[in-house]
């Protein structure tokens, strides 16, 4: 009877602690951005990633560049998402305009709004 108590106080706690665990993201390299640059710049901004924020390791000369990704082209990126962020504010507020805009009498106005 001891044994099987012993034996599931064992189980209980291995199950309980199992939930414990703490896991990590798949830790990435240089190499699996070989061919995609873009995914790189991608996971770096999208993580927040900088020289002092930089749990993988791409960054290895601390200059807040990925696997010696230029400033130029680092920079183009960040302007490119920006513009595209622009681009999509401007979009929503069409689209909000233009579902304002209800019945055949209004459908002159939706044209120009998407025009614009």
């Amino acid at each position: 009877m001891l044994k099987k108590f012993i034996t599931l106080t064992v189980l209980s706690f291995g199950i309980l602690f199992s939930g414990f665990q703490v896991t990590h993201a798949q830790d990435m390299n240089c190499t699996d951005f070989t061919n995609d640059p873009q995914g790189l710049m991608d996971f770096w901004h999208s993580n927040g990633y900088s020289a002092t924020n930089d749990p993988h390791d791409l960054d290895r000369d601390n200059d807040g560049l990925p696997c010696e990704v230029s400033q130029a082209d680092y920079d183009e990126y960040v302007a490119d998402l920006q513009a595209n962020e622009g681009e999509l504010k401007q979009m929503k507020v069409k689209l909000k305009l233009v579902r304002e805009c209800k019945g055949e009498e209004h459908f002159q106005k939706q044209q120009q709004i998407i025009q614009s």
